[in-house]
C-alpha cells in the first residue's frame, strides 16, 4: 500500500457515507503515511461521528449508516478496514491521550493522525519484526524526544489494568529502547536512563490510578 492508497480509501469513504465524521488513523497505514515502506493491505483506525465528538454520544441510526458506508468501501476499493468507536478495545495496554494532528479533509471525512509516541504504544505492544521496523523508522522521521517517549510509554504501562499484557509491554519496551534509541536518537539515546524513566513514570502513575 502508498500514501495514494490511503487517499484512495477516504476519498471513496467520502462518497459513501451521509454524515460528517472524524477518522483517527493508526497503524501501517498510519505508518505508511509517515514515510514507512512495507507490504499492507488493511487500514486501521477511530470512527466518531463529526458532532459526537463534542456531544459525547453516537446515533445508532448513524452508526449502522457509517459501518454500510465503510463496508460499501472496502468492496469498492479492495482495502480492509479494521475500526471500532475506541481503538483502546484493541489492547491492554491503555493509551494515556489520543493526541492527533489533521492529516487531510475529504469532504466529510475529517482524517488525523495519532501522535507518534501514543502510535507507537500499540507497535510496543504487538512488537512484530514489522512493528520493530516501522518504530524505528517514524520514531525516528518524526524527530521525537526519547524521554518524552519513555515518560509517554512508563505512563501507558501504568495506567493499563494488571495483566500479563504489562509484563510483556515492559520487557518489549525495555529491549526496544537497548536495542534502538541509539540509532534513532544518538548521544539522547541512554538506553538504561531511558529504561529508568520508563518504569519511574509507570510507578507514578500506577501510585496515582
Amino acid at each position: 500500500m502508498k500514501p495514494g492508497d490511503v487517499r484512495r480509501f477516504f476519498e471513496d469513504l467520502n462518497r459513501h457515507v451521509d454524515v460528517p465524521i472524524r477518522i483517527l488513523l493508526t497503524g501501517g497505514a498510519a505508518a505508511i503515511l509517515q514515510g514507512v515502506e512495507r507490504a499492507t493491505f488493511d487500514i486501521d483506525f477511530e470512527v466518531a461521528l463529526r458532532q459526537a465528538v463534542e456531544k459525547s454520544a453516537n446515533s445508532h441510526d448513524d452508526w449502522d449508516a457509517i459501518q454500510k458506508a465503510i463496508e460499501n468501501t472496502a468492496r469498492s476499493t479492495g482495502i480492509t478496514p479494521q475500526y471500532a468507536e475506541d481503538i483502546d478495545q484493541w489492547s491492554s495496554i491503555v493509551l494515556p491521550a489520543k493526541k492527533s494532528r489533521l492529516y487531510r479533509r475529504f469532504g466529510k471525512v475529517e482524517v488525523r493522525i495519532l501522535d507518534p509516541g501514543l502510535w507507537a504504544i500499540g507497535k510496543l505492544a504487538r512488537y512484530l519484526s514489522t512493528d520493530v521496523q516501522d518504530l524505528r523508522i517514524v520514531l525516528k522521521t518524526a524527530k521525537t524526544r526519547p524521554k518524552t517517549m519513555a515518560k509517554l510509554w512508563g505512563t501507558a504501562l501504568g495506567i493499563s489494568p494488571a495483566s500479563n499484557s504489562q509484563r510483556t509491554f515492559r520487557k518489549q519496551v525495555e529491549s526496544f529502547l537497548d536495542q534502538h534509541a541509539r540509532e534513532i536518537w544518538g548521544a539522547q539515546g541512554d538506553s538504561e536512563k531511558l529504561k529508568r524513566l520508563f518504569i519511574d513514570t509507570a510507578q507514578k502513575a500506577r501510585r496515582h490510578k
